[in-house]
C-alpha cells in the first residue's frame, strides 16, 4: 500500500456520488504513495439532483436530464503538481432553470458541455425565455487548473444571439435583485 509501483484496477465499476449514479468500464489508481486516478466516467442523471450537490444559490435546476461521458486523468492528492486532464462531454436535454436573483426562467434548454484537456466549451446551448429563443456558446479556458488555484480568476467568453428578442421576457433584470 505504500509502494509507488503498485496499482489498483477496477473493471465495470458502479456507484453513486450522493444521488448521481456513476459507472466506469476502467478505473486505475496508480502510485499508491501519491495516488493518480485514470478512469472513464459515465452517468445519466436528473439535473434537479444537482441542486443539493452544487449548493448554488443563483441557479436552480427545475427539470431535464444530463448524459455524461468523461475520461479523467488526475491526482487524488489536491496539492499534487501533475495536471488534471478531462476529456469528454455532458449532454443536456429538456432542461429548465431558474436564475433566482432575477426570477428569470429558461426552458426547453439543450446543449453540450465539452471538456478538452483543461478547457470547457459550451456548445449549441439553446433556450426559451418566454417567447425569446436564445442561442448561446462559450469557452472557459484553463477551467480545471484554475478550480484548484484560484476559482475567482476564472473567465468565460460568452456569445448570445437570438432571431427575435422580446424585452418583456427579461423585465426581471429591471426589478430589485432578490437575495437567496
Amino acid at each position: 500500500r505504500l509502494d509507488d509501483n503498485s496499482k489498483i484496477s477496477l473493471k465495470t465499476f458502479s456507484g453513486k456520488w450522493r444521488s448521481i449514479p456513476i459507472t466506469a468500464n476502467n478505473v486505475d489508481i496508480s502510485n499508491l504513495t501519491v495516488p493518480f486516478l485514470k478512469s472513464d466516467l459515465h452517468s445519466s442523471f436528473d439535473l434537479a439532483e444537482l441542486n443539493d450537490l452544487t449548493g448554488n444559490k443563483s441557479i436552480q435546476f427545475m427539470s431535464g436530464t444530463g448524459q455524461m461521458d468523461i475520461d479523467y486523468k488526475g491526482s487524488l492528492v489536491q496539492a499534487d503538481t501533475i495536471e488534471t486532464v478531462v476529456n469528454g462531454e455532458i449532454g443536456l436535454k429538456n432542461m429548465a432553470i431558474n436564475y433566482m436573483p432575477r426570477n428569470i426562467i429558461l426552458k426547453d434548454m439543450t446543449g453540450n458541455l465539452v471538456f478538452k484537456n483543461q478547457d470547457l466549451f459550451i456548445e449549441t446551448l439553446s433556450a426559451h425565455a418566454g417567447s425569446t429563443v436564445l442561442n448561446m456558446n462559450g469557452t472557459v479556458r484553463n477551467l480545471i487548473r484554475m478550480i484548484y488555484i484560484d476559482p475567482a480568476r476564472l473567465t468565460m467568453e460568452w456569445n448570445v444571439s437570438t432571431p427575435y428578442l422580446d424585452l418583456s421576457d427579461f423585465i426581471g433584470f429591471l426589478e430589485k435583485k432578490r437575495t437567496t
